[in-house]
């Protein structure tokens, strides 16, 4: 009898436990999602919502063929990107997606899955993505320069700075008056110039 009480309490147990969102590697396309068309918000194209409600988005994809639609029922493997934040101004968590398969079509056309465009541009306020990390983050002026032919911005504030890919990813931050390597890798930048600085 008791050990039958023990065993029910451990069950107990386990039901009410909430696992944290993991680094889901193993096994192959066996996690279910349904796809969420987000493409008329700044920064956003696909959102993949898992059972719990986690949403996710897709940062990269090793199957570029693949066609999403709204409502669509997938499975996937994914990799949690941990070092990337996204212009799309929701909680959805970036991942990279190794394996993908649909398990039901959606009520749309299929789309394939497109990368934001990389946009080299001396107006930043005309960038929405980069409009608003520069209200968001009270920047004072913006910085571009490049690495070979690909631009990059640095937007700075009161006591940061903050590199962002012509992608609207956040590469790193630092303190203005401290040395880093983020720092190191991007003040050597060329054609550096100031592109907007607050009146």
């Amino acid at each position: 009898m008791k050990i039958v009480f023990i065993v029910f309490i451990l069950i107990q147990l386990s039901c009410g436990s909430q696992k944290p969102l993991q680094n889901n590697s193993a096994g192959t396309c066996d996690t279910e999602a349904n796809v969420l068309d987000y493409t008329g918000l700044d920064g956003c194209r696909f959102l993949l919502e898992l059972k719990d409600g986690t949403r996710l988005i897709p940062v990269e994809l090793d199957d570029n063929t693949f066609l999403f639609s709204e409502n669509q029922v997938i499975k996937i493997k994914y990799n949690l990107m941990k070092d990337v934040v996204t212009a799309c101004l929701t909680s959805a968590v970036p991942v990279n997606i190794t394996c993908i398969q649909e398990v039901k079509p959606g009520t749309k056309s299929g789309q394939e899955f497109l990368k934001r465009d990389c946009i080299d541009t001396e107006t930043p306020l005309s960038l929405s993505w980069l409009n608003k990390s520069i209200i968001q983050n009270k920047v004072s002026e913006v910085k571009k320069g490049y690495i070979n032919t690909t631009p990059y911005y640095i937007l700075e504030g009161n006591a940061y700075r903050r590199v962002y890919t012509c992608k609207g990813d956040l590469v790193c931050e630092y303190e203005t008056k401290t040395k880093s390597s983020c720092q190191a890798k991007f003040e050597s930048l060329k054609d550096f110039k100031s592109i907007w600085a607050q009146k």
